[in-house]
């Protein structure tokens, strides 16, 4: 399944931009070079769509730089009219290194 899903975003995302291209002026239809190897859209789809990958685990797997990698997910999303899904954060969550600490303040005792 996971793979038909890339299929289909990657089909519709091909036509997407045709079409955005068939509506440009001349001028404009020269790609920009940074987007020639489809780096930025591989990345955009390991963030997207299912399996979602966080941004770092797409800097580790491309040797590339976090905030590279953040910021031309989120300029390209942008670029081609979609909505990013939320990151997931990682790391400890709220009030866990505490969680027994503050127990025994509130007379809970386990």
């Amino acid at each position: 399944m996971n793979t038909f899903t890339k299929r289909k975003f990657n089909a519709k995302l091909t036509y997407y931009c045709n079409e955005i291209e068939k509506s440009l002026p001349e001028n404009l239809k020269k790609t920009p070079q940074k987007y020639s190897e489809n780096k930025h859209f591989e990345w955009l789809i390991d963030f997207q769509v299912t399996p979602c990958k966080s941004y770092t685990q797409i800097a580790k797997e491309n040797k590339a730089d976090l905030k590279t990698v953040r910021e031309a997910v989120q300029n390209l999303a942008k670029i081609i009219g979609i909505s990013l899904r939320k990151a997931n954060r990682t790391g400890r969550t709220k009030g866990t290194k505490n969680s027994e600490k503050s127990n025994r303040q509130l007379g809970i005792y386990s």
